[in-house]
């Protein structure tokens, strides 16, 4: 059995130690909120395409996990050894039920054995507590007859919500408050969107890129990633300075030409709506164009084939490209972009989903030399499409435009 094991710990090492020299390594570690094309990506496309990061990038997602049964496959993540972790459990940790002393306890120890065994390979885990659910989708009547409702329930996630700050405080690593957030900017948008504004999920439980986005924003926030994207600073009697990422081209007519390698954080129409109630676009997602000897009056500023009119005492203090413009030139680049990572985190979630418990039942048993060679062969393709996927990911230089006339 002892040989089986090892047999097993040697098949994911494997499947996941792709790419395990990169600097930094952060693994993303959860349930079918977890599993899904929200937070994680929206996570990943600004740390490589937002601000230049160079990380590599895992999704250890499980759909219906727990924290308690995360630790029956820890081993997945600790031999790819992450560098950082985020770790968001506890939907399905109270079973859909009211609150006892049994649901708490399995939770504690599950997320206790997950930062401890992380620490030990001097991963940096960042916790985020459970998010809430919706009482107008997320009915007893529906999916999970008979537990409770989802006021009650939300009790149980609270409770649990409490127990990962305490976890937090004892084991010295960061929490990131998703319950309590993501509680107020769920009641705060129905009272402008109508109470029936869905924010996590027609299901109540699994948020839509409103609700992901919320999440993403508090990670990163945790993980001090306010920053500026791009500063753009025109002086009309002289010269073009730009931050990190950004290249002139040319400066003639009154018409700038870049190229840049940091993009603005594009939204979807779901995004958009949220904004409202979260400070993304000022923390986040700073594109800054500024002027300095610009004459008095007022100005038309296009980026690619949109344009808005500002004071020059607004273009002098400085505006943010990426608020004023949501369509810009970096739109089609960005969406490919993410839909690409989407696509590789997807498959993530599938080798960990279905392949892993594949080579755990697999490991089991005794094998024949033919077995074992079929198992390799499977295990270098799989391995090879996943190679694929993260090959066609490649944050490409945008070529665009700003131009500025001066308004009669």
């Amino acid at each position: 059995m002892k040989k089986a094991k090892s047999f097993y710990i040697l098949l994911l090492s494997f499947v996941f130690s792709v790419g395990a020299s990169a600097e930094k390594r952060l693994a993303f570690i959860g349930d079918s909120i977890t599993a899904g094309d929200g937070y994680p990506v929206m996570i990943e496309i600004y740390l490589r395409a937002c601000i230049g990061g160079r990380i590599n990038v895992r999704s250890f997602a499980f759909p219906g996990d727990t924290a308690l049964g995360f630790n029956k496959r820890m081993d997945e993540v600790i031999s790819w050894k992450p560098t950082i972790a985020t770790i968001q459990f506890g939907m399905n940790d109270g079973f859909y039920g009211r609150y006892t002393d049994w649901m708490g306890n399995n939770y504690k120890r599950g997320m206790n054995n997950a930062i401890n065994a992380l620490k030990k390979i001097h991963c940096k885990p960042y916790l985020g507590t459970p998010t809430v659910m919706d009482p107008v989708y997320g009915k007893p009547n529906s999916i999970y007859a008979g537990k409770c409702n989802a006021e009650t329930y939300n009790q149980t996630l609270e409770k649990l919500a409490g127990f990962t700050e305490e976890i937090a405080v004892s084991q010295k690593v960061p929490k990131v408050e998703l319950f309590r957030l993501m509680s107020e900017i769920m009641e705060e948008s129905k009272k402008i969107y109508g109470k029936n504004y869905v924010f996590t999920g027609l299901d109540g439980i699994h948020p839509g890129a409103n609700g992901q986005l919320v999440m993403a924003y508090a990670f990163l926030k945790s993980m001090n990633m306010s920053r500026k994207i791009a500063e753009i600073t025109v002086d009309m009697e002289g010269l073009v300075t730009v931050s990190e990422g950004h290249k002139v081209i040319s400066w003639k007519n009154n018409e700038l030409v870049l190229e840049s390698t940091r993009y603005p954080f594009c939204h979807s129409l779901k995004t958009e709506e949220i904004l409202p109630f979260i400070s993304f676009q000022e923390d986040m997602n700073r594109f800054e164009l500024k002027f300095i000897r610009l004459p008095k009056g007022k100005y038309r500023v296009s980026w690619g084939a949109f344009a808005k009119v500002f004071s020059s005492e607004t273009l002098i203090k400085g505006i943010n490209l990426a608020d004023e413009f949501r369509n810009n030139p970096f739109r089609p680049a960005f969406e490919m972009l993410y839909k690409q990572i989407a696509c590789r985190q997807k498959y993530e979630v599938f080798l960990v989903f279905e392949l892993s418990p594949l080579l755990k039942r697999f490991s089991g048993k005794k094998q024949s030399a033919g077995e074992l060679e079929t198992m390799n062969r499977l295990q270098k393709k799989l391995i090879g499409h996943r190679d694929i996927l993260e090959k066609e990911i490649f944050v490409y230089p945008v070529r665009h435009k700003i131009k500025i006339e001066k308004m009669n």
